[in-house]
């Protein structure tokens, strides 16, 4: 598949401003946004279109040249693509047919210092067509501090011919040194009706459940799509029974429940239903669920709206151990057990 496919309706235009930048597009660029922008697929788009061939003037790869048709397949001998093997391995299971080699070692969610380092032998050659070599990062987020590291080393020397794109919706949890150096693009979301539009177009849904479904993601496409899924639905609404359950459920028999789903699941949800606290403490209404304003309002006349807010700001520093926590049901007792400290329970 041809990395053009991948691209948003509404980052058509970011394409537009990035392909003026085709012939000498620097040594390297952070596509960045806010949380759930979904960079990544601009980012393919750009490789693309600076590899090309055969594009004179537009913004977009033709999708039919050596290099466009190389790039499809995942052969091009000037392109490399670094992300985690956790990503990495589903995307080789949504695109090829054949069986995967099974291996005994668990894939990885964060980039390792060895993928960084490999990168050495493709870099110390010349380009295979004479024109750009691309490594694409992404999410560049999922950098660890060594590799980090040793990515800076080599920013910090450009090699001529070589283009560096990263990609991430969390490039403040990037290091100041790695940002500094990268030309800095800014990623849109789409407008909530442009989102709508879409999400119904491409799933087939009729409009107010592409409402319910959007306002739930809190307008993030990538994160639409994933709620938008039948198959999960069904877990985001016992998830979302069970969260809203508390602190009049124990919260051991909530954490018992939830320790079958995955902390990058539940704990959004979770970090959702307070912003909707938050919003209705403020007398707002709330956005994200307001089938559930009743619950809600129920809740805030418990609750210290700066209790919330502290209980806020401790769970956006605790997004680092959702992918990789030691015990997923102490990991979701703990969460749970300071959530429910900040209202109190009745009975």
């Amino acid at each position: 598949m041809q990395a053009i496919d991948y691209l948003y309706p509404w980052h058509e235009k970011s394409l537009e401003q990035l392909a003026a930048s085709r012939s000498r597009p620097g040594h390297a660029w952070l596509l960045e946004g806010p949380e759930g922008c979904d960079p990544e697929p601009l980012a393919s788009a750009f490789a693309a279109l600076v590899l090309c061939e055969a594009v004179a003037g537009g913004s977009m790869a033709c999708g039919q040249c050596s290099s466009c048709r190389w790039l499809a397949s995942g052969s091009h001998p000037d392109y490399r693509r670094v992300q985690p093997s956790a990503l990495a391995l589903v995307e080789i299971e949504e695109g090829e047919d054949e069986p995967q080699r099974k291996s005994s070692t668990k894939p990885s969610e964060v980039i390792k210092i060895e993928q960084i380092r490999a990168l050495s032998d493709f870099l110390s050659v010349g380009t295979h067509r004479g024109g750009w070599r691309i490594v694409q990062i992404d999410p560049a987020h999922r950098l660890t501090a060594e590799s980090a590291n040793a990515l800076l080393k080599t920013l910090e020397e450009p090699i001529p011919q070589t283009l560096f794109l990263l990609a991430s919706d969390q490039a403040q949890a990037l290091p100041a040194t790695i940002r500094s150096r990268c030309l800095q693009f800014r990623v849109p979301l789409p407008t909530p009706d442009a989102l709508v539009s879409w999400l119904g177009a491409k799933l087939g849904i009729d409009r107010p459940e592409a409402e319910r479904v959007v306002r739930l993601a809190g307008g993030r496409p990538s994160q639409a799509l994933i709620y938008a899924d039948k198959a999960q639905a069904a877990t985001h609404r016992s998830v979302m029974e069970l969260l809203a359950s508390l602190p009049d459920t124990e919260v051991a028999k909530v954490a018992d429940q939830l320790q079958a789903v995955a902390p990058v699941q539940w704990v959004p949800l979770l970090a959702a239903w307070v912003e909707d606290l938050q919003r209705v403490a403020m007398r707002l209404e709330p956005r994200r669920f307001p089938e559930a304003s009743g619950r809600l309002r129920d809740l805030v006349a418990r609750l210290s709206p700066w209790d919330l807010s502290g209980f806020s700001q401790w769970l956006a520093r605790e997004r680092p151990l959702l992918r990789h926590p030691l015990n997923a049901r102490l990991f979701a007792e703990r969460i749970l057990d300071r959530y429910s400290e900040v209202i109190v329970k009745k009975g």
